[in-house]
């Protein structure tokens, strides 16, 4: 009997996840949502990155302008 699952639970698995159709319409559904959300989050999310980025960057620069200023005065 318990061969009898097993051997079940391959084939099933070799068969894939979904088989129903209708299954796999509303499964593509759910990934297209997921997909659009994903995306609107993860521009946001760079967008900040970017903008972070340029504090720093800016930030860089001006620091180390004025530290070449000192440098230059004290030697």
């Amino acid at each position: 009997m318990s061969e009898k699952r097993g051997s079940e639970s391959n084939n099933s698995r070799s068969q894939g996840w979904v088989d129903n159709p209708e299954d796999e319409a509303a499964a593509a559904k759910l990934w297209q949502v997921y997909v659009s959300e994903a995306e609107k989050y993860d521009k946001g999310l760079v967008e900040s990155w970017r903008s972070d980025m340029e504090g720093m960057l800016i930030f860089a620069g001006l620091f180390s302008a004025s530290l070449t200023a000192f440098l230059i005065e004290s030697y």
